[in-house]
């Protein structure tokens, strides 16, 4: 019960916060600027939208989940409610645990409300419901915002707010680059190949293997009629 209060504390200091009201300016603008875009473009127009909806609602929703966790722990270590509430027979665990809950409920109920938007986008330039691909790709970016909400709400207890945003900023970027830099690093792609024939000394032939099978003379057998 203590844990399900938390919970609804911190959803309500979100919503208290008006964390809804930008999520839907940015998803307007959002909804124009695909609608623009597809027009300018040359490619297919579903593919436009699916493009700049899905990098909109990636970005929207990792920049709400890392501010507002890393705000939540410091306005309650700013305005001193932490100590009243750990006073209170509340295990520091629960209130960690109660405070992630909140934001993760928060986090649900934007990425309805995105995809709710993103569906009457479809249905605005005649596209029908959404496949099941793209519901999956919707669910792991949700997971996503749910991982950086965790790691903020860490930084968070450990550091201050602009450290703990920073490091989670930094975080969130090396995990969106760390797909790009491991193909490129590859031995299987044409950079990484040329790097391994320049390391190879001058006349160097790499062995293979023959598939031909040999089979040893024998002794001549003569045979006598």
């Amino acid at each position: 019960m203590k844990l399900l209060a938390i919970t609804a504390q911190t959803f309500l200091l979100l919503r208290r916060d008006k964390v809804f009201f930008p999520a839907f300016v940015v998803a307007v603008l959002i909804f124009i600027f695909a609608n623009l875009a597809g027009d300018w473009g040359i490619e297919e127009f579903r593919k436009i939208l699916y493009d700049i909806g899905t990098m909109g609602y990636h970005f929207l929703g990792a920049i709400i989940a890392m501010f507002w966790s890393t705000k939540l722990i410091a306005d309650s270590k700013q305005q001193g409610s932490l100590e009243i509430e750990l006073a209170s027979p509340v295990s520091r665990l629960s209130w960690i645990l109660g405070r992630y809950l909140g934001i993760c409920c928060t986090l649900m109920l934007l990425s309805a409300f995105l995809l709710v938007v993103w569906q009457a986008m479809l249905f605005y330039n005649g596209f029908d419901w959404m496949s099941d691909k793209e519901l999956l790709v919707f669910a792991f970016l949700t997971l996503d915002w749910l991982v950086l909400a965790a790691l903020a709400i860490l930084f968070g207890s450990i550091a201050s707010q602009a450290v703990a945003a920073f490091c989670c900023l930094c975080a969130w970027v090396a995990g969106l680059s760390s797909a790009s830099l491991v193909h490129a690093l590859s031995a299987q792609t044409p950079e990484g190949r040329r790097h391994e024939q320049d390391m190879e000394p001058p006349g160097f032939q790499p062995h293979r293997l023959s598939l031909v099978r040999t089979i040893p003379d024998g002794p001549a057998i003569s045979q006598q009629r």
